[in-house]
């Protein structure tokens, strides 16, 4: 799934070349699916169903999906399906060819926008603000065949809604985890982290990993400075980042509690040193040099790719609640499209199962409900990716949430929190009065929200 702290990066692997139909067919019936040009599904687990019958002649939409190998194979394997399945609508798939924001800008700009975008349930925001996201709740509504209720799932709904209206349609989800070097807790004698973790065991656990000096210490976890794989650990404690997740007036980064959970993440680098100072080269997880790390699902492709480690996952220790960020990806449409009907039946398609199956074979992403994940992604994970756990990875539906969702996202990141958390973290400023700062600055930007005001 995609990297938070910006969206997906970049990644290559043998899944992201095009199957041939011999390959695809053999990978559907290994994962216990239906073939792939069995009749449309029209939700999850649904296969009963074809597309709405068509009120036009053919038509062609303009698809633009994220810049990265695997996900332009998706919407592309994906698009040959749905043509298959119906002959009206074509969808045309055209990747970006570098940041898909800047040039989603550009194009509307130009009015000379795709029909339909891939956007994360966090970026899309100010184009619904603006009005240049199609309000997709009419064509919702409209279609009774719909499973909307396995679809937007209440947990879904603060990245995909907005003012009891809907601008995203799922394509996938992500979350963190927390990920570990067996050869490494084997060689302590710990036992592997679990269910049970809280934050002293995972505290104990990090001193006992840590050994060493030099270019041969091993540390026993992987801090982080980016904020947003830090905002699990201020869920947890009890507090968020804001004063609400969707549309905050306020940032909350200046409370005692918050500023005492970064801390203790700080701490681990500059005081126990039980972790590395964040960044540093050949000092990670995938060298066998720390021990633990949470990170999000995305990243089972380099552990495959290194072969370095044993490696599992395991549910993020636990303190006063359990919570972990719940991430949705999805697609939304142009408000000024002249084909509404038939990009709402492309973005609809793409919640299918059959969608879904190929969506998973081509990037290794979540599906979009627990059900799905079940029956697709975690066969995929343990074939795939030798993930003995993946399972863990279903506890997002369980107790995941957002680390915050507003129009000025960027600029609150780019200007207050993300220079302090650097900062912080490279020990260059102490904890709380870098945060007291940054909610300050943070508050300032939030003024001009239009989120906010509504």
């Amino acid at each position: 799934m995609r990297e938070p702290n910006q969206t997906p990066q970049p990644l290559t692997h043998v899944a992201a070349r095009r199957l041939s139909k011999r390959a695809w067919l053999r990978l559907s019936a290994a994962l216990g699916g239906p073939a792939l040009l069995a009749a449309c599904v029209q939700g999850p687990g649904r296969q009963d169903q074809a597309p709405a019958a068509p009120s036009a002649g053919p038509v062609t939409i303009r698809h633009m999906p994220w810049n990265a190998t695997k996900d332009i194979q998706a919407p592309q394997d994906v698009a040959e399906m749905f043509a298959a399945k119906q002959k009206r609508i074509t969808v045309q798939v055209e990747p970006p060819g570098g940041d898909i924001y800047q040039k989603l800008d550009t194009l509307l700009a130009a009015d000379q926008e795709p029909d339909t975008f891939y956007l994360q349930g966090w970026t899309w925001q100010p184009y619904a603000v603006r009005g240049a996201a199609l309000d997709l709740t009419p064509l919702i509504r409209n279609d009774r065949g719909f499973p909307a209720g396995a679809v937007f799932p209440k947990p879904h709904q603060e990245q995909t809604n907005w003012q009891d209206r809907t601008y995203m349609v799922p394509n996938d989800t992500g979350g963190f985890v927390l990920f570990f070097n067996k050869d490494l807790f084997d060689r302590a004698g710990l036992g592997y982290p679990n269910e049970r973790w809280t934050w002293d065991d995972w505290f104990k656990a990090s001193e006992r990993l840590t050994s060493g000096e030099g270019d041969a210490k091993v540390y026993g976890y992987e801090a982080q400075t980016n904020w947003r794989r830090n905002s699990w650990w201020i869920k947890q404690a009890g507090k968020e980042a804001w004063d609400r997740i969707v549309g905050p007036t306020k940032s909350a980064l200046d409370d005692p509690l918050v500023i005492d959970t970064v801390q203790r993440q700080v701490d681990m680098v500059h005081r126990y040193r039980y972790s590395p100072v964040p960044g540093a080269q050949g000092v990670n997880i995938y060298t066998g040099r720390t021990a633990m790390k949470v990170e999000g699902d995305w990243t089972m492709w380099t552990y495959r790719q290194d072969q370095r480690i044993r490696w599992d996952v395991a549910p993020l220790p636990r303190h006063k609640q359990r919570a972990t960020v719940l991430l949705v990806h999805g697609s939304s449409a142009s408000a000024r499209t002249k084909q509404k009907d038939a990009a709402w039946e492309w973005l609809k398609f793409y919640t299918t199962e059959d969608a879904q199956r190929a969506h998973v074979i081509a990037t290794g992403r979540v599906a979009i409900t627990p059900e799905l994940a079940k029956k697709i992604f975690l066969p995929f994970a343990k074939s795939e990716f030798g993930a003995e756990h993946p399972e863990v990875f279903l506890t997002r539906w369980d107790h995941g949430s957002h680390f915050g969702i507003t129009d000025v996202l960027a600029d609150v990141e780019k200007e207050a929190i993300n220079p302090a958390f650097t900062t912080i973290f490279k020990g260059e400023q102490a904890v709380a009065p870098t945060l007291r700062e940054a909610a300050r600055k943070a508050n300032e930007i939030l003024k001009s929200s239009r989120m906010a005001a509504r």
